[in-house]
């Protein structure tokens, strides 16, 4: 239960910075990845976004979920 919240925590955060016009982010997408290295999360938000790839992060909570999270310049909605 204590995972749930902290995702829907993360999420809410990212959507609030997401929203942001002069981040120029568009969307985040977060893949949980244990372990989570910042290479690793970095090549695989590259691989999955390409040219839309703007950074990654693998931050980490107290109930030891790892997640990586990918910013995009664009949301992934055609």
């Amino acid at each position: 239960m204590e995972s749930r919240r902290v995702l829907v925590l993360v999420l809410l955060v990212v959507m609030a910075v997401g929203s942001s016009p002069s981040w120029g982010v568009e969307a985040a997408y977060v893949i949980v990845m244990k372990p989570c290295t910042q290479d690793k999360c970095t090549e695989d938000c590259k691989i999955a976004l390409k040219e839309k790839f703007l950074r990654a992060n693998c931050p980490k909570n107290s109930s030891n979920m790892e997640f990586c999270i990918c910013w995009s310049t664009e949301s992934g909605e055609e």
